[in-house]
């Protein structure tokens, strides 16, 4: 009876070691945890519109923050070296098939006074199911790009 035991006991410890090589249950989801970050992060996307205004880089940029404050995103990173200013994903539709925006935006600095201003608002999808998928390859929303690119020519032009 105690060898039966023993035998049992010992044939279910080592069933349940994970196979040398192949991880675990926690793998699988870091795995899955940073290639949802990888694919949150921001990407550049096709057609961005573009538009040159006469004022200094630093005031520009401080404008576009503001003006993206004030049209109610929210600023997921700024930086003023790189030029880059983008938004996080955020969700328009949820449930199954779920649909977000983002808002990219960079600057150029061209001269002492005048500065490019590229500003993109690209779309992305995923399919969630028993845990969200990564987003999808982010696709240009022209529309909304060309209403946003208009607003910051009116707001940069006062």
């Amino acid at each position: 009876m105690k060898k039966r035991f023993l035998t049992l006991f010992l044939t279910l410890g080592v069933l349940s070691i994970p196979v040398f090589g192949q991880g675990g249950f926690h793998d699988r989801v870091t795995k899955r945890r940073a290639d949802a970050e990888k694919a949150e992060k921001s990407k550049p996307v096709a057609g961005a519109v573009s538009f040159t205004v006469e004022k200094p880089y630093q005031e520009t940029f401080d404008l576009v923050v503001n003006q993206l404050k004030k049209e109610g995103f929210t600023i997921e990173d700024a930086n003023t070296v790189t030029g880059q200013i983008s938004t996080p994903i955020e969700e328009s539709k949820g449930g199954y098939s779920q649909k977000g925006t983002r808002v990219s935006v960079s600057l150029i600095k061209e001269s002492a006074t005048a500065t490019t201003v590229k500003v993109v608002v690209a779309e992305f999808s995923r399919k969630k199911l028993f845990a969200a998928e990564p987003w999808s390859n982010p696709k240009p929303d022209n529309e909304k790009t060309k209403e946003l690119a208009e607003l910051f020519k009116t707001a940069l032009s006062k």
